[in-house]
């Protein structure tokens, strides 16, 4: 067409023909695709006085050009705006994001001997696909069963053509080496077409098979192969109670449900197969806000199905989408036989529908909750670096806490959160080495001169560096500290010292202590990380408390000197360990006798 004729002349050219058209910014950007059975009237409603939506009236404010292409039915038109979305994905359309590639078990039936292989796409092949696994875990489970149930090859066909002898799985009986024709063709087809029935669902079938071929074996004296048929089926009556039947028999049906909010929305799928749910799956779709659900259902069907998705006979929906009929038709032809979409009314099938639906709403609440949390935390950790005038974003915070009992025992905890949350894998105990008596000062200086000795040496748990450390005391536990820090080069970072009493926050430098508000946010992330290093501390203190009165007991058992009481926690790791330890195992770690080691098992209770 002519693209140098006006906006408004281009508009009165608009065929009464199905089509597609694109919408261009300023740049000659595609921003939005869209079909239509009729261009002129569609095309047209957009650039009426009155917008019904503001998405719609934000996307006219932009559109400085259109372009379409007529195609001879709606169906054609529904294909094309498919491929163009993928090609141009336009910043207005509603968007399906999931960027994970879920696998699949592909069982290879065109070859001679199959195998069973987890690729990350459907093909056009003869091989028949199972899945999408959602979960890595539900996926390893299904090869675990089929290793255990079947003797089928895993090497690769130039492996397979090469082999001069069976290989290790062939020893250990998880292979029947067709390689060295030690199983005939026909007996291998059968052992894939049980496979097939076990990944379709078919448990009750295969169940039969495999009871017929039992009673085979055993008719021909075959008691060693009857006797693998029968484990075969006790492990398959295990997965069979596992697997919850929903529905008739035989019925293979995607469910679809979706739950949106302004921003986004959240749809779910349950595969059906052979009536009973095998999988889920969740994605998000965005671009929604003001959308119908109708329209988004259809955008979903659309972008999920275009992808060579598998495409059952039945798709059950919450919500019946814009334009079924022409997605019908377009399915139909990916399928190459019946589709049908179907919202159930009532029934079975209703129910489930509505369990995924609930599913599809509790998802989306959690992730908004998560948001939401993100936000807060977010907002204490801006009120916490505005309130102490630091120049970053206190994305790192590490406190330090010093336990002890008149200088007994003394121990220190190093706590971390990151982003306002607690970091427990970053979590370190320290043992003070160094210090005699209740010189908590001299504790805090020795455990931060190890932390920060580290830092320097990339030393594992210390080579990440902090935006603000906080010690648990005054203004004396602050100013060893701050003496540690700048020995070993480290006094750029923000450090405070936090009194117990008032909650006031000493830095080197200021006069005044800084008093967080009552209320703030910012006072509550302190006290949550200062209460956390606080328990962390305590809880070690007591180990090694109970610990040392344990090894003490060692120290009074007859026949047990400093010798016999090292080999026992070398060889039990613990005092628990020489507790649980039996009289064998403690007789053989001593070189002693049963009854003596009896005797001291009945001493340490």
């Amino acid at each position: 067409m002519d693209t140098g004729k006006s906006f408004d002349d281009k508009l009165t050219q608009l065929p009464q023909s199905p089509g597609v058209y694109l919408m261009r910014n300023e740049l000659g950007e595609v921003i939005y695709v869209g079909k239509a059975k009729s261009l002129k009237n569609r095309v047209s409603s957009y650039f009426r006085d009155k917008v019904d939506r503001p998405k719609t009236a934000l996307l006219v404010s932009k559109i400085h050009d259109v372009d379409w292409i007529v195609t001879e039915s709606e169906t054609e038109a529904l294909v094309l705006e498919c491929n163009l979305i993928k090609e141009y994905r336009p910043k207005y359309n509603i968007r399906l994001v999931d960027d994970k590639h879920y696998p699949y078990l592909k069982v290879t039936l065109e070859e001679e001997y199959p195998r069973v292989l987890v690729v990350r796409q459907r093909g056009t092949d003869k091989s028949r696909y199972f899945g999408p696994y959602t979960s890595a875990t539900s996926m390893h489970e299904a090869l675990k069963t089929i290793r255990a149930l079947f003797t089928l090859r895993t090497c690769s066909n130039q492996k397979f053509q090469h082999r001069s002898r069976p290989c290790l799985n062939y020893q250990i009986k998880k292979c029947s080496a067709p390689c060295m024709n030690k199983i005939s063709k026909e007996e291998y087809r059968r052992q894939v077409d049980e496979l097939v029935l076990l990944l379709e669902g078919s448990t009750k079938e295969l169940m039969r098979v495999l009871g017929d071929n039992m009673k085979e074996a055993s008719r021909q004296l075959q008691f060693e192969k009857a006797a693998q048929i029968r484990d075969q089926m006790a492990a398959l009556k295990s997965i069979g109670e596992k697997q919850k039947v929903i529905m008739e028999k035989g019925r293979d049906e995607d469910v679809i449900a979706l739950f949106g909010g302004d921003e986004k929305a959240v749809v779910q799928i349950f595969f059906v197969r052979n009536g009973k749910v095998i999988d889920r799956k969740t994605f998000d779709m965005f671009n929604t806000e003001g959308q119908q659900e109708a329209a988004i259902m259809a955008a979903f069907i659309k972008q999920y199905y275009y992808d060579g998705k598998e495409i059952p006979a039945r798709i059950l929906l919450d919500i019946l989408p814009e334009e079924a009929d022409a997605l019908i038709s377009w399915l139909r032809q990916r399928r190459g036989k019946k589709v049908e979409l179907i919202q159930p009314k009532r029934g079975e099938t209703r129910r489930l529908v509505h369990m995924v639906r609930e599913n599809a709403k509790l998802t989306y609440q959690e992730e908004a909750l998560k948001k939401t949390k993100k936000k807060y935390k977010d907002k204490a950790l801006v009120a916490l670096q505005e309130a102490l005038f630091l120049e970053e974003l206190p994305a790192r915070m590490e406190c330090y806490d010093i336990s002890n009992i008149q200088g007994s025992h003394m121990v220190a905890s190093m706590v971390v959160f990151t982003m306002g949350q607690p970091d427990v894998a970053e979590y370190r105990k320290f043992h003070i080495k160094t210090v005699e008596g209740p010189n908590d000062f001299a504790a805090m200086q020795e455990v931060l001169h190890r932390r920060f000795q580290g830092a320097k040496r990339d030393k594992p748990g210390f080579e990440k560096i902090p935006d603000l450390v906080i010690v648990d005391g005054g203004k004396g536990q602050l100013s060893s500290a701050r003496a540690i820090m700048r020995e070993h080069g480290f006094s750029d970072i923000p450090t405070f010292g936090l009194a117990k009493k008032e909650e006031l926050l000493y830095q080197e430098g200021r006069q005044d202590p800084i008093r967080l508000a009552a209320d703030s946010e910012a006072l509550y992330l302190i006290q949550r990380i200062r209460d956390e290093a606080h328990r962390f501390a305590i809880t070690f203190h007591r180990e090694k408390r109970s610990q040392s009165a344990f090894i003490s007991v060692l120290d009074s058992v007859p026949g047990i000197g400093p010798k016999r009481k090292k080999i026992l926690l070398q060889t039990f790791g613990s005092v628990k360990g020489v507790k649980q330890a039996s009289v064998d195992d403690l007789a053989k770690a001593l070189n002693m006798s049963l009854e003596k080691a009896g005797e001291i098992k009945e001493y340490l209770g």
